[in-house]
Formats: structure tokens, sequence, C-alpha cells
């Protein structure tokens, strides 16, 4: 037994002087495509798309897509672009005087496909005894309504067109998550098995 922890113990300081953590993540995250997407190990697989959002709760978000893009635009006046698909919930957005200034992860149908995805990913943790660590993963992997999560694949040039559902990853933010909740899951790991130890010897 004791060997073991010894062992344990080299893993986790080895993994640790290999592994630094970022806390400020390259908040570029990955770039949408056209494969299933696949959260890192150790997040559960999952496929929820926002077209399973009931016909109701996809013209509410879309009426808040359109609304908020009139909003950055400045008015009617100032659109070019301004739909959203109720269907396949594709969207488009370009003002005839500027860029909207707000960043893509404000935007309520980003934002409503983020937190489906995330729901997803909790309710995909189980019960067992990593079910902490497994949700606090997929909160800081999907970071909804903030920098640094997932891009949406559902801005399109025209509302015939095709949006992307799903969103491969491997990101300098990502890999810099996964390390960090490996040794988290080394480091707990370790815990467990002193407390093993010392309760049997």
């Amino acid at each position: 037994m004791k060997f073991i922890l010894l062992l344990l113990f080299s893993v986790i300081v080895s993994f640790s002087k290999e592994t630094q953590f970022d806390p400020n993540p390259d908040e570029s995250g990955p770039v949408a495509g056209s494969t299933p997407y696949h959260p890192y190990i150790g997040l559960p697989v999952t496929t929820w798309s926002i077209i399973q959002l009931n016909e109701t709760e996809r013209t509410s978000v879309c009426n808040n897509q359109t609304s908020f893009c009139k909003d950055q635009c400045g008015g009617d006046n100032y659109i070019t672009t301004n739909f959203c698909n109720t269907t396949t919930m594709a969207w488009g957005c370009n003002c005839s005087n500027h860029i909207p200034s707000s960043p893509p992860y404000h935007w309520p149908i980003v934002v409503a496909e983020c937190q489906g995805k995330e729901s997803s990913c909790l309710a995909g943790c189980g019960d067992g005894v990593a079910k902490d660590i497994c949700r606090d993963a997929c909160s800081r992997y999907y970071k909804c309504d903030q920098a640094g999560g997932p891009k949406s694949g559902l801005r399109v040039d025209r509302p015939d067109q095709p949006p992307v559902y799903d969103v491969p990853v491997i990101s300098n933010s990502l890999a810099s998550t996964l390390s960090f909740d490996s040794y988290t899951f080394l480091n707990t790991l370790f815990v467990t098995s002193l407390m093993i130890y010392f309760n049997h010897f």
C-alpha cells in the first residue's frame, strides 16, 4: 500500500511539473466546423443542438436575436441584414454604418445555444464520485455569455444557408483546462488513497 501511495505521489508531482495551468487562457475559442463536436476528455459526449428547442422556444430566441441586432445597428434605418430562421436557427446581422459592438458570445442566440449544450453536459455527469468535478468542468468549458467558450456556427450569410450545429474542439484554452482537470483528478485520487490508508493502518 505504501509503495502504491508513493508511486501515485510521484506521478502527481511529475505531472504538475509538466503542466502549467493558465488562469487567463486564450479567449479566441475553437473554430466552428462541420464534424460532430466532442467536449474534451472527461466530459460527457452530447448530441444536443439548438434545433431541439420546441417551436415556442425557438421563436422566442429568434425574436430576441433580431431585436438585439436592431439595437446594435441603431434602428431599422441602419440594418442591411437581420434574420433568424426559426427552423434551422441560422441567423445573420449586418449594419450599414458600423460593425455591431457586442462580442459574439453576448448575442441571444449564441447564449441560448451555449446554455443548452452546457445543460446537456451537466445532465450527463451522473451521480458518481466525480460528479462535482464533471459539472465544474462543463461550466468552465462552455463559459456561456463570457469570453473563452466554444464559438457558435449558427451565423450565416443567407436565411436558407445551413448553419453548423457541432463544434470540433482543441484550442489553447481547452488544453489548459484539460491539464488543470487532469491534475485535479490525480490530486483527488491521491488524497482519497491517503484517507483509505490512515483508516486501515
